[in-house]
């Protein structure tokens, strides 16, 4: 199911007492600029560019200020149109590869792209392999770039993966295998003029996802953090530490509006480092901060304390939290790292009392009645500012991974976004904490936290 509008429901309990009104219908065709929108002027100004939304203000401040994420803060406030939302849900089949594999069809030059995983043998990487393939022989020289995660899954299968297919390509790993700065990333770009991005690996799990296809300066900026990935990486396949020579196709116009965006991304932490001094954390810590009535989040896991901390903030102040999550993900590994999404309730049910009843939980379900698996990494704050991409809320993404995500600073943008949020969280299972959650501990803040404190995961 691709879902690039879903209707809004109507019964949404967070909406604001005076709702902005609809927006008045777009005319189909190509896009003239828009000149509200992120200037090249405000792009090299000596400080940044006020937002739309005050939740977009805070963001570019915060992104400004920290001054550390993976390209210079000069390109990271910018502008773009979102094209298309791809929405997985969680059967089988990989709508996301659907929408790269149609948007290849009219490329003429090149793909870059950056995945977590690339599991060779998935339906959706063959799917995706022998559609380069065939590009590669009507165009022979159409580049492919890829740039993935780190060599536990070993150069030896990529290049037999490519040789099975006929694919020629270059590749880089980010990390080594004893590294946890993986890189969490997931982005493709074709002829450096359309890009789809968010939180959708290369592989076919039974789970939803939610990606954007984009067009307009943004990817230039994709591009570039792409470049700075490269250069950083730990090994290489017919290619060498130096990023790529892109070859850029014209542009087709753009159908829906170009809006102010801002890049949130962060480099990778081997192991020990400043954790939360970079451009993503502290501009979603922003995001969060400037909330005047509503945060909705989704995430497969919800972990970190930072996150857990700004919550907190934000329902004292009277915001409203909606939050889905899938009951059960991962529950090993992120327990380890430091809890499982079930741990949410203790931390929710110890919350002062005034601020409880300012969040609302549901278990992500396909059916409404199971629960199900959810990788959608998506935050929005009322209704006016939303952000897209690879960044999970847990210990791992906060501290760790390299991460890559975009803050789209437009009411009626944001909109189109929280219905596909929307459409989760009517289908989901509520769920609120009981008594015994208030009473029994919380997690320790990490793995770090819980070896100093003498206590076992």
């Amino acid at each position: 199911m691709r879902a690039n509008e879903i209707p809004i429901s109507p019964s949404s309990p967070l909406r604001s007492p005076t709702p902005p009104a609809p927006p008045a219908a777009r005319p189909a065709g190509p896009r003239a600029p828009d000149l509200n929108a992120i200037s090249a002027e405000a792009r090299v100004s000596s400080g940044p560019p006020s937002g739309r939304s005050a939740a977009g203000t805070a963001v570019n401040q915060a992104v400004w200020q920290t001054n550390n994420g993976t390209i210079p803060r000069q390109f990271t406030c910018t502008q773009g149109s979102v094209e298309a939302i791809a929405f997985n849900d969680a059967d089988r089949n990989d709508e996301a590869i659907d929408e790269v594999i149609a948007h290849l069809k009219d490329a003429k030059h090149e793909l870059s792209f950056q995945t977590y995983i690339f599991d060779y043998d998935s339906e959706a990487s063959v799917r995706l392999l022998e559609a380069l393939a065939k590009k590669q022989r009507e165009i022979p020289g159409f580049k492919v770039n890829i740039l993935y995660d780190r060599d536990l899954n070993p150069f030896s299968k990529l290049n037999d993966a490519l040789e099975r297919h006929g694919v020629k390509a270059q590749a880089a790993a980010y990390a080594s295998a004893l590294s946890r700065a993986s890189n969490h990333a997931k982005a493709f770009i074709l002829d450096g003029h359309t890009a789809l991005m968010g939180g959708s690996n290369i592989d076919n799990p039974a789970e939803r996802d939610l990606m954007v296809t984009l067009r307009g300066p943004v990817v230039d900026t994709l591009l570039k953090d792409f470049d700075a990935a490269w250069s950083e990486s730990a090994k290489y396949l017919n290619a060498t530490r130096k990023p790529p020579l892109h070859a850029k196709g014209k542009a087709p116009p753009s159908t829906h509006p170009m809006v102010p965006m801002t890049l949130l991304s962060k480099k990778g932490v081997g192991l020990i480092g400043n954790y939360y001094d970079n451009d993503a954390d502290q501009g979603l810590l922003a995001a969060m901060k400037a909330a005047k009535r509503e945060i909705r989040i989704a995430s497969p896991n919800l972990n970190d304390v930072s996150v857990w901390g700004a919550i907190a903030d934000a329902t004292g102040r009277g915001v409203k939290v909606r939050i889905t999550l899938p009951k059960n993900y991962n529950n090993f590994g992120s327990g380890i790292d430091r809890s499982p999404n079930a741990d949410f309730l203790t931390f929710w049910a110890q919350l002062p009392a005034k601020s409880r009843p300012n969040i609302e939980l549901r278990w992500s379900s396909e059916d409404g009645k199971t629960a199900s698996d959810d990788h959608t990494k998506y935050l929005s704050v009322d209704g006016e500012w939303a952000y897209v991409g690879s960044q999970n809320m847990d210990n791992q993404s906060w501290s760790f991974s390299r991460e890559v995500g975009l803050g789209i600073d437009d009411a009626a943008e944001t909109r189109r976004l929280d219905a596909t949020f929307d459409a989760t969280w009517n289908l989901g299972l509520k769920v609120e904490p009981s008594w015994f959650h208030r009473i029994i501990s919380q997690p320790k803040k990490n793995w770090v936290h819980r070896i100093l404190s003498g206590v076992l995961p």
